[in-house]
């Protein structure tokens, strides 16, 4: 009936080509959806990783292994805190918002899967123990499953509409 009434006064329905649509998308932008789960990341984890050095250098075996090999102990905390110095310096261009995060987030994220083979490196030029028996391989396969999520967020910082949006200073 309605349809009937329709034509009747001489009416026809608009068609969805004639609508004119005013409505845009809007381009993804600013810390936010996946990001904003980074962010908080950011945030967290150089407090993690500063918790982490605290405890490994300030426990009971520590002062005994800095008297008897100053040169290994105190190498292996320059390059954690090194690699912490990046990993805060990492989160202030996120929060900057500048271009060059991309590089920096991958570069970050590389530093912490290699750390403890640096460190093991060091520790084991500086000492003259073998590698195989200073290079904790179970931490290892610990590092490499963390960071395989964290090579996600690599590949989602190279190609997020809403990274490359964010991310122009």
């Amino acid at each position: 009936m309605l349809l009937m009434f329709t034509f009747e006064l001489g009416k026809t329905m608009p068609q969805p080509e004639t609508i004119a649509t005013t409505i845009e998308a809007q381009p993804m932008r600013g810390i936010g959806g996946w990001l904003a789960l980074m962010a908080v990341g950011q945030i967290v984890g150089p407090f993690l990783m500063a918790s982490s050095i605290l405890v490994s250098y300030t426990g009971p075996d520590s002062k005994e292994a800095f008297a008897k090999l100053p040169t290994a102990m105190y190498g292996g905390l320059g390059i954690d805190l090194a690699i912490l110095a990046f990993v805060i310096g990492a989160s202030v261009i996120f929060f900057l918002k500048k271009k060059i995060f991309k590089i920096i987030f991958t570069i970050e994220v590389l530093l912490v899967l290699l750390s403890l083979p640096l460190e093991s490196g060091w520790i084991s030029m500086t000492t003259g123990v073998s590698m195989d028996q200073v290079f904790p391989i179970d931490q290892m396969e610990k590092n490499v499953g963390s960071s395989l999520i964290n090579f996600v967020w690599v590949w989602y910082v190279w190609v997020s509409d809403r990274v490359k949006n964010t991310f122009v200073n």
